[in-house]
């Protein structure tokens, strides 16, 4: 079948143990239920490459689902059916400890003809579990060898079974229409290249398998700039014509908006470089401003992308847990109010429990990147064109309003040319704006940006102490009545401390909060001890009295004479 090439020797070499080792078992599995099951897809390439990639994809000639029931209940893992598209994703232990466990108790069914193979597997897993002490849980996709059948362009695929090759032919590029045979044991590990996949590889270019796969599926044509960066290979130029063809007939506009945004996320997934180089391409070839009108990519934006980079390094793919135990929002979330979470900036110290220094969604932190030079009304189209919810769009307004606010401030000088910035107006600004790590982290990379602000705001991020140590039992002791005048001198301390002008001892903190109390005017008192739905209340009645006679309000809410 196809190149014929056997890659055992490089699974053994480059491949995890584990890995190794549950391929060896999926080998068992399917010669007792008579399938032949391959490994396809991107984990093949990577393998060819000598990449690491444990995304695993299973193709079964016959039928993919029961196998996939059959992997659930062997391996003691759980198993979701997609039937429209007959495939399946089975959810297993992790797997050094699913190959540890299922070694010992697979010998007693095991099959003289077979032995030699299990016995090689167990030796892997033992290993395995001896080199490993943890893993998340394995995610394995499982499907029907089948062909696909598009009854327009960019619509989801119709399905029928069919064998392994038509099956790879269906997919998006030659290097990665690429597949391992797993079974029968004989066969394990002969290499499936139909369709020149290593001839490419060899020449580093990008091929689709025929002339209407960007018109079936114009997600491809963002799938192969990303592809070019990642490996520095080129659209071979047959593709590239395709690829342009299928932009210019609007094909790629047909996509819903989700499967756009999807691409972008894509793209986040990769290193900042690989990022910056896919991005400048899909804007040469007017697929930014397919996605939406409002898109573009530039040079500055690609300094910036760049400049992230150590920030990206801290990241992980998905937001990284607050200190709080829950998840860092990020500017594409919506703020606060019912079932929102809660703002990454709650102040100075934020980070003292936090391994990671920036809790970046890298998804969020590019799409910020890709809007921020825009307008209201522009954000507010690219957020619908993308399918986002309405408040996520607002809570991202907010975001660049706050980043523009720092950036003025952080340029304000004194007349004699000294500057005036104080380190707790920066914190105060973030902590009243519920800034987002990726405000913050767009703030650090940004040229706008002043060097104090950078220097303010990095002080700020990596402060390790616990800069507040006051709680409302303090202030009572000290003689200040319960009620929001307490979060008011809460304020002010925090100010002080950030601005190094009280020291970070209780009995300090305890000292100047009097001070600060005692500073204040009846008045003041008495407006602050109020609850703030009865001093808004108060404020209100107070304007109406004031108003003159014979004057009403306009549809805009504002006097009109």
């Amino acid at each position: 079948a196809g190149d014929g090439a056997n890659l055992s020797h490089v699974m053994r070499k480059h491949l995890p143990r584990p890995a190794t080792a549950f391929l060896r078992r999926v080998c068992e599995l399917a010669e007792g239920a008579g399938v032949r099951v391959f490994v396809a897809g991107g984990f093949v390439r990577d393998l060819v490459l000598r990449r690491e990639n444990e995304d695993i994809d299973l193709v079964v000639e016959g039928d993919g689902l029961a196998f996939a029931d059959l992997l659930a209940r062997a391996l003691g893992g759980g198993v979701r059916h997609h039937h429209q598209f007959g495939t399946a994703v089975v959810t297993l232990p992790p797997l050094h400890l699913l190959m540890s466990s299922s070694s010992s108790s697979s010998s007693s069914s095991s099959s003289s003809s077979s032995s030699a193979t299990l016995r090689g597997a167990r030796t892997e897993a033992a290993a395995a579990a001896a080199e490993v002490e943890e893993g998340e849980p394995a995610k394995i996709d499982v499907c029907s060898a089948r062909m696909e059948y598009y009854p327009q362009p960019a619509s989801l695929p119709l399905v029928s079974l069919s064998s392994i090759k038509m099956d790879l032919y269906r997919r998006d590029f030659t290097i990665n229409a690429m597949a391992i045979q797993l079974s029968p044991s004989a066969h394990f590990g002969v290499l499936c290249d139909f369709f020149q996949g290593q001839r490419d590889m060899a020449s580093r270019s990008i091929r689709v398998l025929h002339s209407l796969s960007f018109v079936d599926d114009p997600s491809r044509v963002m799938r192969a700039v990303r592809f070019s960066a990642r490996y520095s290979y080129s659209i071979e130029k047959q593709t590239l014509k395709f690829l342009k063809d299928a932009v210019t007939d609007g094909h790629f506009l047909a996509l819903s908006g989700a499967r756009k945004y999807h691409e972008i996320k894509c793209i986040s997934g990769e290193s900042a470089e690989v990022a910056c180089t896919a991005l400048e391409q899909a804007h040469s070839l007017g697929l930014l401003k397919q996605m939406s009108e409002h898109l573009h990519w530039n040079e500055a934006m690609g300094r910036m992308l760049c400049a992230t980079a150590s920030l990206l390094s801290w990241c992980e793919p998905e937001p990284s847990p607050h200190p709080s135990g829950t998840s860092a929002p990020t500017v594409a979330s919506s703020g606060r109010g019912k079932g929102a979470g809660p703002v990454w900036w709650s102040g100075p110290g934020t980070l003292a429990d936090n391994t990671s220094p920036l809790p970046l969604d890298r998804a969020a932190l590019l799409l910020f990147l890709l809007v921020h030079p825009l307008s209201e009304a522009a954000v507010l189209d690219v957020f619908e064109s993308f399918m986002l919810p309405s408040s996520h769009a607002r809570r991202c307004v907010g975001q660049i309003q706050l980043m523009r606010s720092l950036f003025a401030l952080g340029h304000t000088v004194a007349a004699d040319g000294r500057r005036v910035l104080r380190l707790s107006e920066v914190e105060r600004m973030l902590r009243e704006g519920e800034a987002a790590a990726e405000t913050v982290g767009l703030v650090l990379a940004h040229p706008r940006a002043s060097r104090s602000l950078k220097a303010d705001v990095t002080r700020l991020v990596l402060m390790r102490h616990p800069v507040l140590s006051l709680s409302g039992h303090h202030l009572a002791s000290a003689g200040i009545p319960k009620g929001p005048i307490m979060r008011v001198i809460k304020d002010a301390v925090l100010g002080a401390v950030v601005d190094g002008e009280v020291a970070h001892t209780t009995e300090a903190q305890m000292a100047h909060a009097a001070l600060v109390f005692r500073a204040m005017s009846d008045e003041e008192r008495a407006r602050h001890m109020q609850p703030p739905a009865k001093a808004k209340l108060q404020q209100k009645k107070a304007k109406k009295k004031k108003r003159p006679a014979g004057r009403g309000r306009s549809a805009c809410g504002g006097a009109c004479a």
